[in-house]
Parts: C-alpha cells; sequence; structure tokens
C-alpha cells in the first residue's frame, strides 16, 4: 500500500517581500538582477531569496 505524499511546509520569509501587488501593476518595483553567476543564482533559490517570472506569467497573471 502507497503512503501519500507529504505537503510541503511553508516557513516565515526571512527576506522583505510584498504582501499584495497592485492588479495590473506588471513587473513594477521588482529588482532584475541579471549579473549572478549560474552557482550563485541556483544557492539563492534554493534559500528563497531569489524567485524568477516567466514571460507566460506575466501574460495569464
Amino acid at each position: 500500500m502507497s503512503q501519500p505524499l507529504a505537503l510541503p511546509t511553508f516557513r516565515e520569509q526571512d527576506f522583505q517581500a510584498p504582501q499584495s501587488r497592485t492588479v495590473g501593476a506588471g513587473v513594477e518595483g521588482l529588482e532584475e538582477i541579471t549579473d549572478l553567476e549560474r552557482s550563485e543564482r541556483l544557492r539563492r533559490m534554493r534559500e528563497g531569496t531569489l524567485g524568477s517570472i516567466h514571460s507566460w506569467e506575466l501574460v495569464t497573471a
């Protein structure tokens, strides 16, 4: 018998992030970081201090 999948646990954010965004604001107010090495980018993503937005997310939001 298979066991149910464990749901991810959520933690308090240890960085500043908007609590809400104005509808239709797009990427206004978000900081663009383009000069990171791949390893640094992946490390920050694992830590939860860096995210990304794909173009289709902007179109469908």
